[in-house]
């Protein structure tokens, strides 16, 4: 085992932990911390109403105590329970630890605390962190480095986190909740700065530049903001280690989408290199940008950096493209407009001559009405919208922004409602060879994806 990773258990091992229990561990933050503690040697149960087939999966091999509920009872033994921000404080199993004075741990608090004992890269932003996290982890994994990584996505149905024998950590640092603020690193990238969870930032666009800010100053050695496109927030002009990518030291010379393949050739800090990577969207060139400047600061060459990224298989719900009834069915998770639209505008470069249908599932009323301008001009993009129930995440129904208010101002582009997600399973089944089709959105809609591949193979 790893140094960093021997003393990270060394620590645990002296709070006389043994049995982790997770509160909601089919999260997909929640099951890459739980893997890691795994992989560490540990002991791991955990609960959740809707566990998912990877954590499913591991409960039939015997790898971990499963419970598809919460009670008090399932926290009974555990010597530490971890929760997410999408476990509330009347949840029983969360109540029973702090009543029996378990230690108990928000998720990012232990993350956190694992990264005392690594080279921490964190990788922010508004959008694209996720992808751009994927590819740090994969470029310093194939230059040999054998990194940790602890990602919020999986691939192929498999959670990417991963407890590695190098001295790196690498993290997806979740800023929805402001919980990216609790990370000291070594290396600190932002992908990009727009406005989305307002609600956990007092609707406030100055703290949540300000918190930013402040993730990035966090940096002992670099801190990198990809200003290639969209703006920079003030407050990160005087930021001590800060490295602008931007158009006076990168460039793309050409670029092109054929299929699903990304060609490009670009200039980087004088350097002039081919990217290559199976993916789809000029966005997915912004993020390489980053991830490449990362690997430089690591002692990776970017034209080395660009050859292996050549492999990059992206991530599960990130423009992941599936052949359903034969006909190609693009599954993402984008959930903010800015997101939509670098999805749309990826599915025309891979099929231009082809007619294209997004079935979008809205996430969290408070989203909707915050960006409700921006959502009416991206859902006008497509040929044919289809609108399914919002995903309220826990939000009560809006009595204004809501699906019936947004199919009403969508009304000239004449959007089809479907008034459940088992209604996606026809609809795709209709779809000649001239269609393609997007589920878009954070929501349960994913989970569609998996349904309709079995009923296409039947």
């Amino acid at each position: 085992m790893p140094m960093g990773a021997n003393q990270f258990k060394s620590a645990l091992l002296e709070r006389q932990f043994q049995r982790f229990h997770f509160i909601g561990i089919g999260g997909v933050g929640m099951r890459a911390l739980a893997k890691m503690i795994l992989q560490l040697g540990f002991e791991v149960s955990g609960s959740d109403v809707s566990p998912c087939d990877e954590v499913t999966g591991w409960a039939n091999r015997g790898l971990i105590t499963l419970y598809d509920n919460h009670k008090a009872k399932h926290a009974q033994g555990a010597s530490c329970v971890i929760y997410s921000s999408a476990i509330k404080a009347l949840n029983p199993e969360y109540q029973f630890a702090r009543n029996q004075n378990i230690p108990v741990f928000h998720r990012s608090e232990m993350i956190a605390w694992m990264g005392e004992y690594f080279k921490v890269i964190a990788v922010s932003g508004t959008h694209g962190k996720t992808s751009t996290t994927a590819m740090v982890a994969h470029i310093l994994r194939q230059a040999g480095l054998a990194p940790s990584y602890c990602i919020g996505a999986g691939l192929n149905g498999e959670i990417l986190a991963e407890v590695g024998a190098g001295e790196w950590l690498v993290l997806e640092a979740d800023e929805s909740d402001q919980s990216f603020l609790k990370y000291k690193t070594t290396i600190a990238l932002v992908t990009n700065v727009n406005y989305d969870h307002m609600e956990n930032y007092q609707n406030s666009k100055d703290l949540y530049e300000q918190c930013f800010s402040d993730f990035l100053n966090h940096s002992s050695h670099v801190a990198i903001f990809n200003h290639i496109v969209g703006k920079m927030p003030e407050k990160m002009t005087e930021l001590k280690n800060l490295q602008l990518i931007d158009s006076s030291n990168t460039q793309i010379i050409n670029w092109s989408q054929n299929g699903q393949w990304l060609k490009a050739t670009c200039v980087m800090q004088g350097e002039t290199f081919d990217i290559n990577m199976q993916i789809a969207g000029i966005h997915m060139l912004y993020n390489a940008f980053l991830a490449i400047e990362c690997a430089v600061h690591v002692g990776i060459t970017r034209e080395e950096s660009a050859r292996l990224l050549a492999a990059f298989q992206g991530t599960d719900r990130r423009f992941q493209i599936h052949m359903i009834h034969n006909r190609p069915v693009v599954s993402d998770y984008g959930h903010h407009p800015e997101e939509i639209k670098a999805t749309i505008h990826a599915a025309r470069g891979v099929w231009p001559n082809k007619k294209l249908h997004l079935i979008f599932q809205a996430h969290r009323y408070s989203r909707l009405r915050y960006h409700f301008d921006a959502f009416i001009d991206v859902l006008s993009a497509v040929d044919q919208l289809v609108l399914v129930p919002v995903y309220g995440a826990g939000e009560s129904e809006d009595m204004q922004y809501n699906i019936s208010y947004l199919m009403q101002c969508l009304d000239s582009k004449a959007p089809i409602y479907l008034c459940s997600l088992q209604k996606i399973d026809d609809y795709l089944a209709k779809q000649g060879e001239n269609d393609v089709v997007i589920l878009q959105g954070a929501g349960n809609i994913g989970y569609i994806l998996e349904r309709a591949m079995h009923a296409s193979r039947l």
